[in-house]
């Protein structure tokens, strides 16, 4: 692994990391059944290989945070399946759940350009944990520094895209086991 996502597992390790959508329903699924990523309408785009590396990525932080709105996003997205449902349950029951009121997130100049879910992430954010994103709105969303027109970048902290390039890059000694 290189030294730049050894120093965030460190640095956040007993923080927390806080997972967007997309990135924890792929971990919802593959935990549920590895072999349903490809079958899910909302999870075909991965592979296994990507629940490997994003979920031994997350379980490495002690601590795993989210929040109402990334909440009921992934539960929606899961659909009417009971076990998937059951699944993200158990999850839930782990999790530390931080929340901001909509009114709140809704004031936030980043509100009207990334939405609810992603606005509340940032915010979130800002209490110091490391970010796992995947959609290039959140990339935009945390790779900003302060500026005028307010985007913001989370403490000016650490951010991972947890799908696709970085993990193109991780072939070393912490996934290889």
């Amino acid at each position: 692994m290189n030294d730049y996502l050894l120093k965030l597992i460190q640095k956040y390790k007993n923080k927390g990391i806080l997972v967007d959508t997309n990135n924890f329903l792929l971990y919802i699924v593959g935990s549920f059944d590895i072999y349903l990523i490809r079958n899910h309408s909302r999870t075909a785009k991965f592979t296994e290989d990507d629940f490997d590396r994003v979920s031994k990525f997350i379980d490495a932080f002690d601590i795993k945070i989210t929040t109402p709105h990334v909440l009921t996003e992934v539960s929606d997205l899961l659909g009417n399946k009971k076990e998937l449902q059951f699944a993200l349950r158990k999850y839930i029951e782990i999790m530390k759940e931080k929340f901001l009121e909509s009114k709140q997130i809704a004031g936030t100049k980043t509100f009207l350009q990334f939405g609810l879910a992603d606005a509340a992430i940032g915010e979130t954010a800002k209490d110091s944990y490391l970010c796992g994103y995947g959609r290039q709105s959140s990339f935009r969303l945390f790779n900003q520094s302060n500026n005028r027109r307010g985007e913001f970048r989370p403490n000016q902290n650490d951010l991972v895209k947890l799908q696709f390039s970085v993990f193109q890059q991780l072939r070393t000694q912490l996934f290889s086991h």
